[in-house]
């Protein structure tokens, strides 16, 4: 019991320090690992056997509720306690998805649709005429841009804040930066460029993130590219306060690994490696995850423990 009340301690002092940028990696074999993106301080699993084909993940610490997104469904945990909620069935994909500002998710798979999810378990469906869409992401202007790689390759805008068949071309002419592999796409604000402060980032096969630059009024202003060197594959990016979180297969360690890039500097970075996942298809960040959330997941890594404590000594 003493012990016990020690490691609860030096756990409350570990979260005063923690960053409050809480990652949760889908590891396609064996469920959602959680870390303090910051430290890379492992706070245990959830979901065993529930995270197959998930390539799209998403958390809030408003509601403190995990989703994951797979062919077998829309899927839900208490993040923090790892219990689960139940499942909403859908027809069926394994698409990038990215959430709209209820939650829901807005998938798009190479076609010219785009399906929301709802979580009440309904779907609705908006065809852009002509468009392979290759990612959707929902940006701080309240409109969604998609990432569309035919017509020469195009980044397109909603022209309200829901989802329409109604578009504006926003860039033109991107045939080689929008290619048919890219399946991620993340928005962020990025005050390390002058005079840009929004910013869309994506990825392909070949590991090059590839970044579209908009001003304040989300005129499109220009891209480009860097490569994730220390990463050997991709599972997935996601965005925390002051940058951008990536996961995939290290180089140095063996072990799968994240990358997380600064806002001021895209070229450098600090990354942490596990081994408690080895096959990351997905990425979430839950930003800002309110104290008594990681207090429960510090004190339920100690009940682990003393549990494991007393049947040794039985």
């Amino acid at each position: 019991m003493k012990l016990f009340v020690i490691a609860g301690v030096l756990a409350l002092g570990s979260i005063a320090q923690a960053s409050f940028e809480l990652a949760i990696v889908t590891d396609a074999l064996t469920g959602f690992h959680r870390f303090d993106a910051n430290t890379g301080t492992y706070l245990g699993s959830f979901g065993a056997g529930q995270s197959s084909n998930v390539r799209a993940s998403w958390g809030s610490s408003a509601t403190g509720i995990f989703y994951a997104l797979s062919n077998a469904g829309l899927r839900s945990w208490r993040y923090s306690t790892g219990e689960y909620l139940g499942v909403v069935n859908l027809s069926g994909t394994a698409n990038y998805a990215t959430n709209d500002v209820n939650g829901d998710f807005i998938h798009v798979g190479g076609t010219d649709t785009i399906t929301r999810t709802r979580l009440a378990g309904t779907t609705a469906t908006t065809v852009i005429a002509g468009a392979s869409l290759r990612w959707i992401t929902r940006m701080d202007d309240g409109k969604f841009y998609m990432g569309d790689s035919a017509n020469g390759g195009r980044i397109l805008r909603t022209t309200g804040t829901t989802i329409s068949a109604s578009v504006q071309v926003v860039a033109s002419g991107l045939g080689t930066e929008l290619p048919a592999q890219a399946r991620n796409a993340v928005p962020h604000v990025r005050p390390g460029f002058s005079g840009l402060q929004n910013m869309i980032y994506t990825h392909n096969t070949s590991l090059i993130d590839t970044f579209y630059g908009f001003d304040q009024n989300f005129t499109y202003a220009f891209s480009g590219g860097y490569g994730v060197s220390n990463l050997t594959t991709r599972g997935g990016a996601a965005r925390g306060h002051f940058g951008i979180y990536h996961v995939g297969a290290g180089t140095t360690s063996g072990m799968s690994t994240v990358v997380y890039y600064d806002d001021a500097d895209p070229t450098g970075s600090r990354s942490f490696s596990s081994s408690a996942f080895a096959n990351p298809t997905s990425l979430a960040v839950v930003l800002a995850p309110e104290p008594g959330t990681m207090i429960a997941l510090g004190l339920g890594a100690l009940g682990l423990l003393r549990r494991r404590r007393t049947k040794s000594s039985q």
